[in-house]
Parts: C-alpha cells; structure tokens; sequence
C-alpha cells in the first residue's frame, strides 16, 4: 500500500512557469521517498503543463514511477519528450548513471534506452542493452522485441534485426509490420515482400500500419500501380477507406506514379483531407504540368482556413518552372515571410530552384555565387563550432 503523501499539490502555486528547477526536484523527491508513484506521476504532468521538462535528478525517479506502474506509454511519451529536445547523448549518460548506482532496471527504462540508443547509432551499446533485457527477463516482452528490432534497425544491423524476429513465436501484427517496415526503409524491397507473403501464409491478419506499408513498397514495384489499386478495393472491401494514413499512403502512390485521375478522386472521396494530403495532391498537379490547378487548389486551400506549411510551399514551387512564373513565384516567397513560415532546408532549396529556373540567366548566375558564398560561410563557421553564425548566414 502506498504512503499517504503529506503534500497537497493543488495548494502548490503550479501557475508559475519560473519556479526553480530544485522546487520540483524537492517535491518528486519527497513523493519518492513516500514511494507515491501516482503522485510523482501527476506533479510530472503539472511539469509538463508548464513546458518543463524533467532534469537528471527527476527523470529516473519519474521512469521508475512508470516501471512500478507498468504505465508503458507514459514512460515512451515522456522520453520521446526528452529525445525530441536533443538530449540523446544526455539519456544515454543518465542511463549509465542510473545502472551505476545501482537502480533497479525497470521495463520503461530499458525502453528508453533502447530507443536513445537507435538515435545515438552505437551497436555495441545496444547489444550490452539487449544483453541486459535478457538478464531481467524482459526479452520476452513485446514491448521490448519491437523497440530491438527497430533499434537493430536503424543503426543497419539487420542481419540481428531478422535473426531476433524469427525467435519469436508470437503472430504479434506489429513485429511483422516493423520488419517489414525496416525492409522497406533500407530498399530491400525483395526481402519485404518475402516477408509479406510469409506473414500471410502464418495467418497474421494485417491491419492499417501494414495496409500503408504495402502502399508504399507498391511505389518501387514493376507492377506497383496494379497491385496499388487491388489493394485500394481491398481497403474499401474492409471498410477502412476512411482512415487517414491510408488515405494519404494512396494519395502519394497515386501521386508518385503519376496518375492524376486516381489521386484526384482519392482527395474527392476524402471527407475532412489534412494539410498532408493537399501537399500531396498540389506536388502531383505541379509535377504533371497541371500548374494552373496546382495554384487553385494551394488558393482554395488557404481560403478553407487550412494553413500551409514548408512542405505546402515546396509543393506549390514545383510548379513554377520557367521565367513566365516569376512574379507567381516571388508572391509564394513572400507568403512565407508574411506567415512565418520556417524555411527549413528543403523549401531553402525550392526557392532556390524557383529563381534559377524563373529568372534570367545573368541574375541566376549572380544568385548562384551568393548561395556558393552562404554555403562556404555556413560551412566555415559550422567546421569552427560557431553555431550562431552558421544559422545566421543559413536564414538569409
């Protein structure tokens, strides 16, 4: 039975984003000592609320409240939290620490580890960690088999990705969908299709992941349109034609294979499309030469009060592709100024695209030597670890 907890959170001032870090630590710490998982839990979500993220003192006291209250998904979510600041190297150390001295390894905090070490690329580490799963019998656990094979993965071993698999008796869908998937990403296209076959002759029934991988194997088939539209009746025939993800995998194959008609009455037949699925069906307009349409659909798009994105902008450039939209394309840059939109590399590039193809070629070739000397700057002030001018001369 847990400790009744001797502090009363909701008389805590938690509106005050500023409180001290050592605040919360105090407060995780006493709750730590209460051993009140629930509560340690909840005062994380008050952190949460407020933006702040737990420290190295408070995140192994948290992932142990996770471990003890088998809360898997709160404890992936808090370190997907942690990874997406950039802390890898961080998590990984705080893991070392952790096992140092002498922390019980929970199943949330090998998770954890085992998805740090995929972003950090280190296969010894990762086979000491797999060593380790196995040593607290968690190699067992489902959890833990899908988070190996997709570190194993993505760090390139798939010859251990496989053999790990295959030890698996389980008919377990998001296994097969993971290899199949790791397959995919690494162009063995051969090799998931086998695996495919495999998982239909096993019996494993597949679900939308695995409908949305086959579409996009379905893209570097000799055969793929074909197979793309079988499966697309297969999909109505199961009544999942209204889900999202694959709608949008059947936009891009449609869109991909250039099939305009197809990709037209997928958009048509989608009730409420995101922001992905007009990217995708303006990009297949614009690549088709059916710039005209393009340009409606990116109008009718921001008059839906849909706000376009970097990807968005990418799209609609495509379409600008001689001197004639030049003036086309100067307005979509300064859209982008106007709305804020961050000009991350591949919209960097497309705008780059668009005046060396819109304007004439004296100013395209001053416009190149401006980029070769951003890029050199960028590239000097990066090798001298001068982060601030690197970005600095990037966003010009």
């Amino acid at each position: 039975m847990e400790a009744p907890i001797s502090l009363n959170l909701k008389n805590l001032q938690f509106s005050r984003k500023q409180r001290a870090t050592h605040d919360w630590d105090s407060i995780i710490k006493h709750q730590a000592k209460l051993r009140n998982d629930n509560a340690i839990l909840t005062t994380y979500t008050h952190m949460e609320s407020l933006s702040i993220l737990p420290n190295t003192v408070t995140l192994p006291l948290i992932l142990k409240a996770c471990g003890n209250l088998y809360a898997i998904e709160t404890g992936k979510k808090i370190h997907n939290d942690v990874m997406n600041t950039g802390y890898c190297f961080e998590a990984l150390d705080l893991f070392v620490q952790m096992l140092m001295n002498g922390m019980r390894c929970d199943l949330v905090t090998i998770l954890s580890a085992i998805q740090a070490i995929a972003e950090y690329r280190c296969v010894k580490l990762g086979m000491q960690v797999h060593q380790l799963a196995i040593k607290c019998d968690f190699n067992r656990d489902l959890y833990i088999i899908n988070a190996l094979i997709n570190m194993y993965s993505q760090i390139g071993c798939m010859e251990f990705a496989h053999v790990l698999f295959r030890s698996v008796s389980t008919g377990d869908v998001a296994l097969w969908n993971s290899m199949v998937s790791a397959y995919t990403e690494r162009g063995a296209i051969d090799e998931a299709v086998a695996l495919l076959r495999a998982m239909k002759l096993k019996g494993t029934r597949p679900d939308e992941r695995t409908v949305v991988i086959v579409l996009s194997l379905c893209v570097d088939l000799a055969n793929g349109l074909r197979n793309g539209r079988s499966l697309h009746a297969h999909v109505v025939k199961c009544g999942m034609e209204n889900n999202a993800c694959i709608r949008n995998a059947l936009l891009n194959l449609f869109g991909e294979l250039n099939c305009v008609e197809d990709a037209l009455k997928i958009f048509d037949e989608t009730k409420n499309p995101d922001v992905l699925s007009w990217n995708t069906l303006i990009l297949t307009l614009a690549r088709n030469e059916l710039r005209g349409k393009a340009w409606d659909l990116f109008m009718q798009m921001s008059e839906l009060h849909f706000m376009p994105n970097s990807h968005t902008i990418v799209s609609i450039l495509a379409a600008c592709t001689d001197e004639s939209f030049l003036k086309l394309g100067r307005f979509i840059h300064g859209y982008v100024i106007k709305h804020g939109i961050k000009i991350d590399p591949p919209l960097h590039t497309a705008l780059t695209e668009m005046y060396m193809n819109c304007i004439d070629k004296e100013t395209a070739e001053t416009w190149d030597v401006i980029q070769c000397w951003l890029r050199w700057k960028v590239q000097n002030s990066t090798s001298n670890k001068r982060d601030f001018d690197a970005r600095r001369w990037f966003i010009r």
